[in-house]
């Protein structure tokens, strides 16, 4: 779906010449169409994808965790979207001004977009599993934050990596996924151990 869409925009923005400026942009047009799936979209299919995923890992380890029930994730999970709203405007207007203004950037910026976005619905998910209320998973992104953008930093990397094998995006976001669900589990572990 997202390639569709990706593809549709670049064909709707191409230029009829072949100036590279201009392909460049109708590429970043591109790219902030996926920027936004991402920041829309994604949180909704994903979140329901590896939740299942991760709770009969932790059923099957006897670990401790919580499954909510669908109407009281989906409010929960809406606050933190609403809390985390900043980010999801933030990027797509700066993937904007590059299209405008530095289009040779929009391709390393929207990778970094489209991960830092993934690192914070993973960590969201994450933290919902083990109990935490919306308001905590709140003040936890918003502790956290700089490691969430590490965190999404590397993910940039490892996505421009495996998108030179071809078929490694489609290992982008469960890698992001379980990254970010293993961090927030050794987090939670250690936090536990010092009280």
């Amino acid at each position: 779906m997202s390639v569709f869409l990706f593809v549709k925009v670049v064909q709707w923005t191409y230029p009829r010449t072949t100036d590279f400026w201009p392909v460049v942009q109708s590429f970043g047009w591109g790219f902030l169409s996926l920027i936004l799936m991402i920041a829309i979209v994604f949180p909704l299919l994903f979140n329901v994808c590896f939740a299942r995923g991760f709770c009969n890992l932790l059923k099957r380890e006897n670990a401790t965790h919580v499954e909510e029930s669908m109407t009281t994730a989906f409010i929960s999970s809406f606050w933190v979207f609403f809390r985390t709203l900043r980010w999801r405007i933030l990027w797509p207007l700066l993937l904007i001004a590059t299209i405008i203004f530095i289009p040779p950037l929009i391709f390393p910026l929207s990778l970094l977009a489209a991960n830092h976005l993934a690192t914070i619905e993973g960590v969201d998910l994450a933290l919902s599993l083990f109990g935490k209320k919306a308001g905590e998973r709140v003040h936890w992104l918003n502790q956290y934050g700089t490691d969430c953008f590490t965190i999404a930093v590397s993910g940039a990397l490892l996505s421009f990596l495996l998108g030179l094998t071809g078929v490694g995006w489609i290992f982008w976001i469960p890698s992001v996924y379980c990254g970010a669900f293993l961090w927030v589990r050794s987090e939670i572990e250690k936090n536990k151990e010092r009280s």
